[in-house]
């Protein structure tokens, strides 16, 4: 007993909170250099940039967590490992259960706190340093916005309406694949636009290939729809409007993203499908953080080697393929290859499995 004390979650914290800080720090320098040109040119005061960096830490935090928490697993899981005080601990009667659950208690506080953050902070903090960023390093006017392509526009807009664009060419201020929802006080639809093409000109907004469909309270159409090769749209929303809709899922919480969802699904469920991808998503990251967990003691217990430079190594490898396998399902959904619950869940499902996998082979 007196290893398991020695080994308790007070020898996994130095490591991870030295680690949570390194990342952090890393994060801003790498950020910093990344905007040093901007921040120099548009003269940016040191009290915009604390302001800014400060604002950012909740957005930092929920991003670099789970890599500190499996970086800390696997260091201290596999430098006991190392010296055989698994083994040591097995032939005292002290089980594995009983040897990783305070660091399964650990990996699900830290997953529910990073869910905490993720609904009450980080979506206030996207909105104020988008508005920094765009204001003072970018220094975004009018139409000054960055040369770019975004894809897949949500935009809550004046009107009731909301509008899906599913590329907007920034530079050119032009919307391609537009469809949208208008809705009266009571949220039912009224009106549905669908365009192939908007350009901006002359303070306006021009659609071509531009189809009206008037629409009953259940979303059937009214008479004939409306269909013309050129028209002069009454939208008040700018390129900028839509230029800043790229962060919507990240300004909003669930319950915003989830009205989001139910709005397009009464009368356009391949949209709907797409915002419900990142409305699942936003359950299942959080629990990244108890999955590596897992992952890390698995690992960590499988192998006999140890220090920091072997945990960075697996660390990273393991974190590159889990973002890159989270990366590919949430592609699969909002494509509308797979199920979008299952996309948003699947790659933490496969590494839970293989966690498991792996604590099950110690424990026989």
């Amino acid at each position: 007993m007196r290893i398991l004390d020695k080994y308790s979650i007070k020898n996994f914290m130095p490591p991870a909170i030295y680690c949570l800080v390194s990342f952090i720090f890393m994060y801003m320098i790498i950020d910093l250099f990344g905007h040093l040109d901007e921040i120099l040119r548009n003269k940016v005061a040191a009290g915009i940039l604390a302001q800014y960096y400060y604002l950012l830490l909740p957005i930092i935090f929920v991003q670099v967590i789970p890599v500190v928490i499996l970086l800390a697993t696997i260091y201290v899981f596999s430098d006991m490992n190392k010296h055989n005080e698994i083994t040591a601990m097995k032939s005292a009667g002290v089980s594995i259960i009983k040897i990783v659950m305070p660091f399964l208690v650990v990996g699900i506080s830290v997953s529910l706190a990073v869910m905490l953050i993720n609904e009450m902070a980080v979506p206030k903090a996207n909105i104020e340093t988008t508005r920094i960023k765009q204001t003072y390093i970018e220094h975004i006017k009018g139409g000054q916005e960055k040369n770019s392509v975004i894809d897949d526009v949500a935009v809550y807009g004046e009107g009731n309406r909301l509008f899906y664009i599913k590329e907007f060419e920034v530079s050119k201020r032009r919307l391609n694949e537009i469809i949208i929802l208008e809705h009266d006080s009571l949220n039912n639809p009224v009106s549905k636009i669908i365009a192939k093409t908007g350009r901006w000109k002359h303070n306006a907004w021009v659609f071509y290939n531009c189809i009206i469909y008037r629409l009953k309270k259940n979303g059937e159409l009214i008479g004939k729809p409306l269909v013309f090769e050129k028209k002069i749209m009454n939208i008040k929303e700018t390129p900028k409007d839509f230029y800043r809709g790229q962060y919507q899922a990240d300004l909003m919480n669930f319950s915003q993203l989830l009205e989001y969802v139910r709005k397009f699904d009464r009368v356009d469920k391949k949209v709907a499908r797409r915002l419900a991808v990142d409305l699942y998503y936003k359950t299942s990251f959080p629990f990244i953080s108890f999955i590596v967990v897992l992952l890390g003691m698995g690992f960590g217990l499988n192998s006999r080697r140890g220090g920091a430079a072997w945990g960075v190594g697996i660390s990273i490898t393991i974190s590159l393929i889990y973002y890159a396998a989270m990366a590919i399902f949430l592609a699969l959904g909002k494509g509308g290859w797979l199920n979008p619950l299952f996309c948003a869940w699947g790659a933490n499902i496969i590494f839970l499995i293989i966690g498991i996998t792996l604590l099950k082979k110690l424990a026989n």
